[in-house]
């Protein structure tokens, strides 16, 4: 793990964390973990869509089937 100041926990010359330096790490890595959450709640809704709109289509397209064979003049 590197905190945002470039140390690493073990690094031996400034083993101590700056005043505030934890919790900006904390914020950083909430927010790059928020992020990536409602990115991919953003792509299963996106594939819920497409399926229910290739659903609802292959009903219309049944429907259109249907009244084109039940057309006496067709």
């Amino acid at each position: 793990m590197v905190l945002p100041s470039g140390h690493t926990p073990g690094n031996r010359q400034d083993w101590r964390a700056k005043p505030g330096e934890g919790l900006h790490f904390c914020v950083c890595l909430h927010t790059r973990c928020r992020r990536l959450v409602q990115q991919r709640l953003q792509e299963m809704k996106n594939t819920w869509m497409i399926r229910k709109a290739e659903e609802i289509q292959g009903y219309a397209d049944r429907k259109e089937m249907k009244n084109f064979l039940d057309d006496p003049k067709g």
